[in-house]
């Protein structure tokens, strides 16, 4: 009996400092993954499938090399939604912020409008991984801190 009531007790002060000052939870940890591809339908029309089986790992690759379209190309896999690919929110949207602040003086305004889809309905939570995720990724490239991002379009 006195067993049973010291244990939550004991548990309770595993989050606790001292048994005094409450501890922050561990935040997740983030990291750079590649594209998480499944087995390809049959048929498998158009070869799509089977052209993202190849080309994934090339473009990972080139876009940690500061390949823009190859960035958007890993960005983009991330948060398609075809059957072939786990989709994974967090990493579409880190590249795409590294995008954002990277991009080439010509690039296209669609990427403004990727931001916006495939940031704007994260949680907080995840959106400050995908922040955590930009950062990591832009000092692999850039040997430097992320700059400022802009705020996700309405």
């Amino acid at each position: 009996m006195i067993r049973r009531s010291i244990s939550p007790i004991i548990f309770a002060c595993a989050w606790v400092v001292g048994c005094g000052d409450v501890a922050a939870p561990p935040s997740p940890s983030v990291e750079i993954e590649s594209v998480k591809l499944l087995a390809c339908p049959d048929p498998d029309i158009g070869r799509t499938c089977e052209f993202d089986h190849v080309k994934s790992p090339e473009y990972l690759a080139d876009a940690l090399k500061g390949d823009y379209q190859a960035q958007r190309n890993i960005s983009y896999a991330h948060t398609s939604g075809v059957s072939w690919i786990v989709a994974r929110p967090v990493q579409g949207c880190g590249w795409r912020m590294v995008i954002m602040v990277s991009r080439p003086a010509g690039a296209t305004y669609d990427d403004a409008g990727m931001y916006r889809i495939q940031c704007g309905d994260l949680s907080p939570a995840d959106l400050e991984q995908s922040k955590r995720l930009a950062q990591i990724i832009y000092r692999q490239i850039h040997g430097a801190d992320l700059p400022a991002l802009p705020p996700i379009p309405a």
